[in-house]
C-alpha cells in the first residue's frame, strides 16, 4: 500500500463526480435508445424525458465530468509539484545560444 494515496476530500469529490457522470450519461443514452424504440415499434412510452429534461441531464453530466477532470488535475499538480507560475523569460526563448551568436557576428 506504499503507492496508494490517502483518501482526501478531493479524492472523494473526484470519485463521486465520476460516478454521478456515469449515471447521468447512462440515463441520457437509455432515454435516446428508448425514444428511438418508441418511434420504431410504437410502444407509447410515457416516461421519456422531454427536450428540456435531456438538456439538463446532459448539462449536469458535463458539469460532473468537468469537476472530476479538474480534481484529477489538481491532484496531479499537488503530487508532481505545480509548474513555475513565473518562468525565466530567457528559458522561453526559441532562439538558441548558437543562433544568437551568429546574429551578432
Amino acid at each position: 500500500m506504499a503507492g496508494r494515496q490517502p483518501k482526501t476530500a478531493m479524492n472523494h469529490w473526484g470519485q463521486k463526480s465520476l460516478v454521478v457522470f456515469g449515471i447521468l450519461i447512462f440515463i441520457f443514452i437509455a432515454n435516446i435508445l428508448l425514444g428511438k424504440a418508441d418511434v420504431v415499434f410504437g410502444w407509447g412510452l410515457s416516461f421519456l424525458l422531454s427536450d428540456v429534461g435531456e438538456y439538463l441531464v446532459l448539462l449536469f453530466a458535463a458539469l460532473f465530468f468537468t469537476i472530476a477532470t479538474l480534481v484529477r488535475e489538481f491532484r496531479t499538480e499537488a503530487r508532481d509539484g505545480a509548474p513555475d507560475p513565473d518562468p525565466d523569460p530567457a528559458s522561453l526563448s526559441t532562439v538558441s545560444k548558437a543562433e544568437e551568436d551568429l546574429r551578432h557576428e
